[in-house]
């Protein structure tokens, strides 16, 4: 990232987990990509990691200084997944599979692009008409076979992944706390309340962990309770968001 993405010499690995790097998001803000995306979706399939930097990211200026504030951006997801890639000599599926996927018998979760025919379609109502168009060719070319939020999986397969995680079955206490801590202290943006790969949402005095997740005709939710041990999954095939406020009554 030297020369490539300002002060990238001071951009640490908890700055990528926690969304503090200040570096551009091309899906959320950049016209140019979410342009390119629409009008050709297939040649948008075809980028490696390497040339969605190139076009979209390299040679942009930072939201803020490192670790200043909090800012997502699918960025700091695409660049961790190279750095496993070049520690593991792994591709990221098969780090994900050694790691998580196998141990927990995912059977129906995956990263890597396949050509797999079970996988729901995606809609959303583009016009605000209250007709729902297929957007499958944006959501495949946006997301799919990506770190950023890529993998392919079931209502079942997320619940099994997220009691592991949360019951230690996955990586040491110490290294959940740590994933489960607000990384900005004294922030009073909602959005803000942000760990390492993991969203803390309150609902009253009830604090609850997990990730929302989506593309233009897609969303996932997934959140865990540890107080009551109450666990939802919200999966649909509609991008148009999804009222979450039922959680209020957990």
């Amino acid at each position: 990232m030297t020369g490539k993405i300002p002060q990238a010499d001071q951009i640490t690995l908890r700055h990528l987990l926690g969304h503090l790097s200040g570096i551009v998001d091309p899906p959320n803000e950049s016209i140019r990509y979410q342009l390119d995306l629409v009008d050709d979706p297939e040649r948008m399939d075809d980028k490696s990691i390497d040339q969605l930097l190139e076009e979209y990211v390299y040679g942009k200026p930072l939201h803020f200084e490192p670790g200043a504030a909090y800012s997502y951006s699918n960025t700091n997801y695409w660049l961790l997944g190279q750095i496993i890639e070049s520690v593991t000599g792994k591709t990221v599926q098969q780090v994900l599979d050694e790691f998580i996927f196998i141990p927990l018998a995912l059977t129906g979760t995956y990263l890597e692009q396949r050509d797999d025919r079970n996988v729901a379609r995606g809609y959303a109502d583009l016009y605000g008409d209250g007709r729902l168009l297929d957007v499958s060719r944006w959501d495949r070319a946006d997301t799919d076979g990506k770190a950023d939020g890529g993998i392919i999986s079931t209502a079942a397969d997320l619940k099994t992944f997220l009691l592991a995680l949360m019951q230690g079955q996955l990586i040491s206490p110490a290294s959940l706390e740590m994933m489960k801590a607000v990384q900005l202290q004294g922030c009073d943006n909602i959005f803000c309340e942000y760990g390492l790969g993991l969203e803390l949402w309150r609902f009253g005095d009830a604090i609850a962990f997990g990730h929302n997740g989506g593309s233009v005709g897609i969303e996932a939710n997934v959140i865990y309770m540890p107080a009551t041990g109450n666990l939802t999954v919200i999966y649909k095939n509609n991008g148009n968001g999804s009222d979450k406020g039922f959680w209020r009554g957990c």
